[in-house]
């Protein structure tokens, strides 16, 4: 990821990281979204155990109109 550093740099994750020791390991994080891509390369390109998105639930199914 190429800018990278600059979002670091942005919403001062970097400060964080050096000044506080911090890196987000063993963190977990919950969104609730319309949808995402998993098969994105960014998400990991997977689902499930294993994968950057391991859990996930469809609260709308196929009916979803749009």
């Amino acid at each position: 990821l190429p800018n990278l550093h600059v979002a670091h740099s942005m919403t001062t994750v970097d400060r964080v990281r050096v000044e506080n020791g911090l890196t987000g390991k063993g963190i977990k994080v919950g969104i609730l979204d319309t949808g995402i891509d998993y098969t994105h390369p960014a998400l990991g390109g997977c689902f499930g155990n294993g994968c950057r998105v391991a859990y996930g639930y469809d609260l709308v199914g196929d009916s979803y109109g749009g």
